[in-house]
C-alpha cells in the first residue's frame, strides 16, 4: 500500500545533494544551553549537521571600569539522520547525535586578534572552561523538511537537546533539470 501511495519511496533520495545553514537553541534542556548556528549537508538522504554557540562575551568591547571576567557558556551539537520521503515536497527524518555543553569565564582583560598589515582585526577574548562543568549528552529527535519551490528546502528539527530550523539548497535539483 505504501508503494502505491508513494510514501517512503527511498529512490526519491537518489541524486539529492543539499547544503544549508541552521540556527536555534543548542544544548536545550541542559543547564548551559545557548543560541547557535552551523552548516548542514544532505547527500542521497543522509543528513549531517553541526551547531555551535557561545561564548557570548568572546567579542565584547572592553571599557574602563568593566570587570575582567564574565560568566559564559558554550554548546556544541552534531547530528546524523536519514530523510524519509512522504510526498515529493515533504520529508521526515529521525536523527541521532551528540551534544556537549560547558560553563566558564571569558577574560576580557586579555585580547587577541589577527594581524593584517598595520591593523589588528577580529579581536576576541579567551574563554576558559570551569573544571567539572563540561557535560556530554546523547541527542535524538525528528526533523521535518518542506520543499516550497524546486531546489529550496526549509526545515525544523526538534530533539532532546536542540530546537532549530534552517534552509537548504538542493544542488541535485539543478543538475537534474539542466536539459
Amino acid at each position: 500500500m505504501n508503494a502505491n501511495a508513494g510514501w517512503f519511496d527511498l529512490s526519491e533520495n537518489k541524486g539529492r545533494c543539499g547544503l544549508g545553514v541552521n540556527m536555534g537553541l543548542v544544548g536545550w534542556n541542559t543547564r548551559y544551553g545557548d543560541f547557535g548556528w552551523g552548516p548542514s549537508i544532505n547527500v542521497n538522504g543522509v543528513y549531517l549537521d553541526f551547531l555551535s554557540g557561545g561564548p557570548a562575551h568572546e567579542h565584547s568591547k572592553v571599557r574602563l571600569g568593566d570587570g575582567h571576567l564574565f560568566n559564559d557558556s558554550t554548546a556544541f551539537l552534531a547530528n546524523v539522520g536519514y530523510q524519509l520521503p512522504i510526498f515529493p515536497w515533504l520529508r521526515v527524518m529521525p536523527l541521532v547525535g551528540y551534544c556537549q555543553t560547558d560553563a566558564g569565564v571569558t577574560d576580557v582583560s586579555k585580547t587577541y586578534g589577527h594581524h593584517f598589515g598595520y591593523a589588528v582585526t577580529n579581536s576576541y577574548h579567551p574563554y576558559i572552561v570551569t573544571p567539572g562543568t563540561r557535560r556530554h549528552y546523547i541527542n535524538f529527535g525528528l526533523g521535518v523538511f518542506v520543499q516550497p519551490v524546486q531546489g529550496l528546502e526549509v526545515y525544523a528539527v526538534g530533539s532532546l537537546h536542540a530546537l532549530y530550523g534552517g534552509i537548504s539548497i538542493n544542488l541535485g535539483a539543478f543538475a537534474k533539470h539542466k536539459n
